[in-house]
């Protein structure tokens, strides 16, 4: 074997194993956001699900504004603004598509249990792959396909007895299963445009992504009649709920863009469908909610799916939409 031939496949396992690692640290950050958020959704029950959602996300957002300013201030990395521009449709899409999506799926994780709203969530795992080969024909390759494809068995086994045993749902709560499910329609389309934001620095992804963050946050927030709960005393009585959902949201994201952008896409998203496994262990052991057998077994497909992503050892321009 060549020497180029050689280095190619390890290549492509540094790439997919980075990618792991940050999708890994995010997964469990956005987890812990999540059950921060319940409780400060049980500690301020006057408040409204809604508007909390929106409050954590424009402080969350606030967060990744002032930690990304701080790097660009000191990076020596400059992108030229004709580069930018000419990616500004990507860019936008990303953080619309981004914002959207989170606060769709932190809103399904207040009227949903925690691992039903991260399975459909996860939904993104198959959705992203073949959203890449219909709008850009690059085929994920059989292998990656087909590792996909068991992602969404572990997620299906989990999802169906999760769902079926899950007795709250009734009447138009069955709608809140639109939340989360929309969220992941949401973000396939966001790492659709990560794919498109390929030699972009993520402080320049992060630094745009929170500006439409905090303006739609606001905004929404103005727009519901909520816009005193920034600054509500009342609200900050529960300071450490918020800013642990407030600092694990934007640790969490930052993490989530490094893996999209910095190594293997499909390895990063089927990775990110390991907040399954924290979420149900998280629900668990701070919110009682049951784990059966069924999503146990659920669990470790899920975790299989993640440790053959990084076993293909295929080359970064095979399947991995980098």
């Amino acid at each position: 074997m060549s020497g180029a031939a050689a280095v190619q496949p390890a290549r492509g396992f540094h790439r997919s194993l980075r990618a792991t690692l940050f999708m890994t640290a995010g997964a469990a950050l956005l987890t812990w956001s999540q059950v921060a958020l319940r409780f400060l959704s049980e500690a301020q029950p006057g408040a409204g699900d809604v508007p909390l959602v929106m409050l954590v996300n424009l402080w969350t957002n606030v967060a990744i504004f002032a930690v990304v300013a701080l790097l660009l201030s000191r990076s020596s990395r400059r992108v030229p603004a004709g580069a930018l521009a000419a990616r500004r449709l990507a860019l936008g899409a990303y953080a619309l598509f981004d914002l959207l999506g989170i606060t769709l799926f932190l809103a399904g994780s207040l009227f949903l249990p925690l691992a039903t709203n991260s399975l459909l969530y996860s939904l993104h795992v198959v959705f992203t792959p073949f959203l890449l080969w219909v709008a850009l024909r690059e085929a994920p390759g059989a292998g990656r396909g087909l590792i996909a494809i068991w992602a969404f068995v572990g997620v299906a086994i989990y999802f169906h007895e999760g769902l079926l045993t899950y007795d709250a749902l009734h009447g138009v709560r069955w709608l809140a299963l639109l939340l989360p499910l929309t969220a992941a329609v949401f973000m396939s389309l966001v790492n659709l445009s990560a794919h498109r934001l390929q030699g972009i620095p993520f402080e320049h992804i992060l630094f745009f992504t929170s500006v439409v963050g905090i303006a739609g946050s606001v905004l929404g927030l103005v727009t519901t009649g909520a816009g005193s709960m920034i600054f509500d005393g009342g609200i900050w009585s529960s300071w450490d709920q918020l800013v642990f959902a407030a600092g694990a949201g934007a640790a969490a994201q930052l993490c989530i863009v490094l893996g999209l952008t910095s190594g293997s896409l499909i390895a990063a998203v089927i990775t990110e469908s390991l907040t399954v496994v924290l979420t149900g262990i998280a629900g668990l052991l701070f919110l009682r909610e049951p784990i059966s057998l069924a999503q146990s077994v659920g669990m470790g497909i899920i975790l299989s799916a993640i440790v053959l992503i990084n076993l293909s050892n295929r080359s970064p321009g095979d399947g991995a939409a980098r």
